[in-house]
This record gives C-alpha cells, sequence and structure tokens, in this order.
C-alpha cells in the first residue's frame, strides 16, 4: 500500500494501488515525483540534475505553487510551500486505489514571509490510468487572504517538437515570454516550437497532451487557469538543474490561479484538483 523510506536525504512515501499504479511523493515540499500508472510506465520528468537540499525545490514531478504563483506578487518565486516540510497525516487503500494525505499549516518563519494563519492540504490518489491531485486552502486567520499557485506539473515526452495540446482553441492567454496580454490562441492545437510561457485565462476544465500513440487527459476544477511551459533549447541552457537537451522531454501543463488571485475568507477553505488520466 504504502511505504516510507528516505532518499536523496529527504523522507519518502512510495503509494501503491492493488493493481500496481504507483507515485512516489517526498514530505519536502508535498512532492509528487513520480506517477506510473497500472501496468504503465512513469509520466513524469524528474531532472537528473535536481539538486536535494533545504531551499531548493525539485526540478519535475509535481511542486506546489502557494501562497504566489512565480512572481506574480512580493514573496519568493512560487512561494514556500514547495520548500517547506509537509506532515504524512493519512495512508488509505481500497480496491480501486491507494491515496495519500499530506498537510503544510503555517509556522513563525512562514509568518515572516507572509503573515496568515492557514492550512493547505494536499491528497494524491493513484488506481489504474489515473492519478489525482487534490489541493485545499483553509484560513484559520481572523481576516481574509488571497493567493495565487499552482500545481506544477512536468508531463515527460517523447519528443517535445512531436506534441501538441488540444483543447485550448480560441482562449484568452497572456504570453508571459513577449510579456503581450489577452491574446486569443488561433491554433486548434497548440505546438510547442521554441520557448513557451502562457496563461491561459479562465481556461477549459479539461485538455488533451498527445503524441504519437500516446494521449494524457488533464482535468481540473477550482483553479482558473492554465500554464502551459516549456523553456526552449536556449531557455533550458540557462537552468542549472536540468541538463541541456531536457526540454525535449518535458512539458509543463498547469492547474493554475494566476491572473486573478483567489480570496479565501476567515474560516473558509477553497478546493482545487488536477486529475490526470493516461489514454
Amino acid at each position: 500500500m504504502a511505504a516510507s523510506n528516505s532518499e536523496n536525504g529527504f523522507e519518502k512515501v512510495d503509494l501503491i494501488s492493488r493493481d500496481g499504479a504507483k507515485a512516489e511523493i517526498y514530505l519536502y515540499g508535498g512532492h509528487v515525483a513520480s506517477w506510473c500508472p497500472a501496468g504503465g510506465t512513469e509520466q513524469f520528468y524528474l531532472s537528473n540534475k535536481t539538486i536535494y537540499k533545504n531551499g531548493v525545490a525539485i526540478r519535475g514531478g509535481i511542486p506546489v505553487c502557494f501562497p504566489q504563483f512565480n512572481n506574480y506578487g512580493t514573496i519568493i518565486k512560487h512561494g514556500f510551500a514547495r520548500i517547506n516540510p509537509w506532515e504524512l497525516m493519512d495512508i488509505k487503500r481500497t480496491d480501486s486505489h491507494a491515496q495519500a494525505e499530506f498537510a503544510l499549516v503555517d509556522t513563525t518563519e512562514t509568518q515572516k514571509i507572509w503573515p496568515f494563519s492557514f492550512s493547505v492540504k494536499l491528497t494524491v490518489t493513484v488506481g489504474g490510468p489515473m492519478l489525482r491531485a487534490e489541493l485545499s486552502v483553509t484560513n484559520n486567520d481572523q481576516k481574509p487572504f488571497t493567493f495565487t499557485g499552482a500545481l506544477h506539473t512536468y508531463f515527460l515526452v517523447n519528443e517535445i517538437s512531436k506534441v501538441t495540446i488540444e483543447g485550448l482553441h480560441e482562449c484568452m492567454y497572456k504570453d508571459s515570454v513577449t510579456g503581450k496580454n489577452n491574446l486569443s490562441q488561433n491554433e486548434e492545437e497548440l505546438a510547442i516550437k521554441g520557448e513557451v510561457d502562457r496563461v491561459y485565462v479562465n481556461a477549459p476544465r479539461e485538455v488533451i497532451i498527445r503524441e504519437a500513440g500516446r494521449k494524457m487527459k488533464v482535468r481540473s476544477e477550482g483553479f482558473k487557469d492554465i500554464v502551459v511551459w516549456n523553456p526552449g533549447a536556449e531557455g533550458c541552457k540557462g537552468i542549472k538543474d536540468m541538463e541541456p537537451e531536457d526540454y525535449r522531454r518535458m512539458v509543463c501543463v498547469e492547474a493554475a490561479i494566476v491572473m486573478e488571485p483567489q480570496e479565501v475568507s476567515n474560516g473558509t477553505t477553497w478546493h482545487g484538483l488536477q486529475e490526470l488520466t493516461a489514454i
């Protein structure tokens, strides 16, 4: 069902369903580092040059960006959730799936960065061809707060030049490469040619990542936006924890809240999820 062990200096949970679907989740960052569907192969990109060190984010899998996405705010890039230890709260298994629940709460150190009392829960479920990552954010403070964030999912691909993403036709987006906003995607399918860094606003709940002989359905709820990112050849050369050619092996398709921060009233909880299905 699950085993807890240490790898690369961080405690890790191996989550395995009865049908053989499995995920590996580090308590550091609440970070899903690996996922293999039942009878399938690895679906996530994880850099061989990842730096496993406190204060540094793991490169690949699903980093949890909270309470800030990228530099859309005044605190550290992508927030502090991905570089802090989470607590394993529960593990359970049924006939069809295995599930693990992790929690992050505010500390004296997080209060110095972001002065709010909160709790975040990440629930990871695997079974059959599916992985579901559910995120909930509870405001334990006396006043409301807003956040941006994402489940910054890195998908492993065979060759990026042969990958297309379906479902974003005519969606409005911000191009973070050029800085242009309020653009509309004219292409029926998005092909990754060079650096791509787009925030699709009020995006559809479901998109498909397609390459030869392989499709991945990405469905989200609660997240308003979708981010698509690949650093391209030149950008990848400047990322110290990626191999220069690794841009060819990955694409990020992320359930996100970016352009309009999510407000959470005091005493309430926000819920969102990203569900991945290999088809």
